[in-house]
């Protein structure tokens, strides 16, 4: 053996030579252990809270903190970006396909217990409340102010004790009630929780004078509340909102819409004008004559006029080609707001030529987009983001201490695009990748919204198609290809 073979050996089994690190002198194997968890961060939010109250990152200031969502029960500036349609239209873009998208819980196995209780909790949540609403409500109020905060009511209400067999209480199942508004204009002051400080700990709302509420200060603990914040750094509660990154757009949008409508007022209804010849004077009667003409013209009181000979009166820096110019602005606006939520493509074509890749392209960002509003949304409520679960709660309180909590998820979201989805399906199976099975077809049927299958009424086909096997012709081997079993399937749907 070489001596450079020999060192090289002996280097890799701990040799003490010179150049090494012997083996006595690395640290001892305890400093490396995890039995001493480190529960308390020794980084600090990044965030300033003083008094409960948030001092945001936002560099305007006219736009800072409560300016923007509100107080005391009056509108902030997001309230008025949604009078705007455009605006308002932008915003719905987020929460329609969240509205009318399938929520249900995944159970957390595929034990018969584990099913009930997901089905439970579908029930408990998302039948038993106007869903619909708490989501619009939830995801909107985020989008437009940052932040979210409601409060969860539970009582004991009876529930189908065949529906839910194992469940040990029927009679009186605690269960969500009301998932009831916070408003965000009410919340006053924010208070971090000491052991986890980008947790709240509890919120003091300001609830304003009305005919049933007395008016005054009210503290709420945070395992009460859920809570939802748009892209939350450090203990900014607050969040960043959606509609903030098109503020400037708005803005600049209601400025020229005004420049426009004075500018219509003034130079798009025509006035008449009667110019006196320079040779020729005019007597008192003719000029009775030519005003009282002008008059029966004139398209408003002080409509017309009357010049003396030689004069010309015009708009200067204004006409039809400054309109334009505005009405080019105004659509590039709209459509920056659009762009915010990443709906830009729906504008495509409407003022010049559109790209039908670029839509496909910028629709995919788009259901992208959804489907993380969708896991944000989901994530308050199976997670929470204030140290406690409502899920875990509910399923706890009804199923006992340590059951597998199942998942709440959005199915069947309206951006998927369902044809595609469908044909790949299609390949996948065709090509013996995919095995059809009852859960395929009841998810294919779920995406179509046709209803569930009935065994019971299914219609009999005389020769069915047989996915992922092709058929073959009566006596023969040969199989056809593709193309002739989509001819086979289509002829069949129109029989």
């Amino acid at each position: 053996m070489s001596n450079f073979l020999a060192s090289t050996v002996l280097a890799a089994v701990g040799s003490p030579a010179a150049g090494y690190i012997a083996s006595s002198d690395l640290p001892p194997v305890e400093s490396a252990r995890f039995d001493k968890p480190k529960r308390r961060r020794s980084s600090g939010s990044g965030s300033t809270i003083v008094g409960g109250f948030i001092d945001g990152y936002d560099t305007n200031r006219e736009t800072k903190g409560d300016k923007w969502y509100g107080s005391f029960g009056v509108d902030g500036i997001s309230a008025k970006m949604m009078r705007n349609p455009h605006v308002r239209q932008s915003v719905a873009y987020v929460t329609n396909p969240l509205t009318a998208a399938d929520w249900r819980f995944k159970s957390a196995s595929k034990a018969p217990r584990d099913r009930e209780v997901a089905d439970f909790c579908t029930h408990a949540f998302c039948e038993n409340l106007p869903w619909d609403s708490i989501v619009e409500r939830m995801i909107g109020d985020g989008a437009k102010d940052g932040f979210s905060a409601s409060e969860m009511l539970d009582d004991n209400r009876p529930i189908s004790a065949d529906r839910f067999p194992s469940h040990p209480r029927p009679a009186a199942a605690l269960v969500p009630i009301d998932i009831a508004e916070v408003p965000n204009n009410t919340i006053q002051r924010w208070y971090q929780n000491a052991e986890k400080p980008t947790e709240v700990d509890w919120i003091e709302q300001w609830q304003p004078y009305s005919d049933v509420e007395k008016p005054g200060p009210r503290p709420i603990k945070a395992d009460r509340i859920v809570r939802l914040t748009i892209g939350q750094r450090g203990a900014e509660f607050t969040g960043f909102p959606i509609l903030r990154s098109a503020y400037g757009p708005w803005k600049l949008l209601d400025a020229a819409e005004l420049f426009r409508a004075i500018g219509l007022e003034r130079t798009a209804v025509g006035n008449p004008v009667a110019i006196a010849s320079e040779n020729v004077e005019y007597g008192s009667e003719e000029i009775d004559a030519i005003e009282e003409l002008l008059e029966n013209m004139r398209t408003m009181a002080k409509g017309a006029m009357v010049l003396p000979g030689g004069y010309k009166i015009e708009w200067s820096g204004a006409g039809e080609n400054d309109i334009g110019n505005l009405n080019i602005a105004i659509e590039a606006f709209k459509t920056d707001i659009a762009v915010n939520v990443t709906a830009g493509f729906t504008r495509l074509g409407l003022t010049g030529p559109g790209s039908y890749a670029l839509a496909n392209t910028a629709a995919g960002q788009y259901h992208l987009a959804t489907v993380g509003w969708a896991k944000l949304l989901a994530r308050s409520f199976n997670l929470g983001v204030d140290g406690w679960s409502p899920v875990r709660r509910i399923v706890e309180a009804n199923y006992g201490v340590g059951t597998p909590l199942p998942t709440l998820m959005a199915y069947n979201l309206p951006t998927r695009d369902i044809e595609k989805v469908l044909s790949l399906t299609y390949k996948g199976v065709s090509a013996r990748v995919i095995t059809p099975d009852d859960a395929l077809e009841e998810e294919t049927r779920g995406m179509l919204q046709i209803g569930p299958h009935d065994p019971a009424t299914a219609r009999k086909s005389s020769a069915p198609p047989v996915f992922g096997q092709s058929p073959r012709a009566p006596g023969g081997d040969e199989e056809p290809d593709d193309g002739d079993m989509m001819d086979q399937v289509e002829e069949e749907d129109e029989a």
